[in-house]
């Protein structure tokens, strides 16, 4: 990937879409489309290795601030496993006075009422059997490794060899 490229890489990363991040490094293209459909064909060319080099550094990026705030597996299962019980109870419903709120019951007596957020467990639950492996994942082949795989296309366009199995 050459000077130029990496700049354009440097402006998607700063949050630039594609046509503002080719316009900022070439000056010369004039039309916006134009500028959108070259960055696109520099992050699609297999040798440039443009995508990898974002999709690295926006990895590194997510990792040093899982890692500055003390964020880790442990922790994000944990706490998903608190919402899901916290979403599980029955909660009482409290009106503006901080009293628990009454409704009719079937037989049209006063009852106290509750509630259930199912959405939110349910959710918990999916996050934390997706990371447990519980579920296949469609788009990904099993044991695959993200982060190996961008290593290893780059290492491969640095020697000059397809990343892509088919060659192109």
């Amino acid at each position: 990937m050459d000077s130029k490229h990496l700049a354009v890489c440097g402006h998607i990363l700063a949050g630039k879409d594609q046509g503002d991040a080719w316009m900022a490094v070439y000056p010369r293209v004039r039309r916006k489309e134009s500028a959108k459909s070259n960055c696109s064909r520099m992050l699609t060319d297999a040798y440039s290795g443009a995508r990898e080099y974002i999709g690295l550094k926006r990895w590194e990026a997510t990792a040093g601030a899982a890692e500055r705030l003390g964020i880790d597996k442990e922790r994000v299962l944990a706490s998903l496993l608190e919402i899901s019980e916290r979403c599980m109870q029955i909660r009482p419903v409290m009106d503006r006075k901080g009293e628990q709120a009454r409704v009719e019951d079937r037989n049209g007596g006063p009852a106290l009422a509750f509630t259930f957020d199912a959405r939110g467990a349910l959710r918990a639950y999916e996050l934390m059997g997706k990371e447990l492996g519980m579920f296949k994942q469609k788009d990904e082949p099993p044991g695959s490794d993200p982060l190996k795989d961008i290593l290893d296309r780059i290492a491969a366009s640095r020697e000059g060899t397809s990343p892509l199995p088919s060659g192109e």
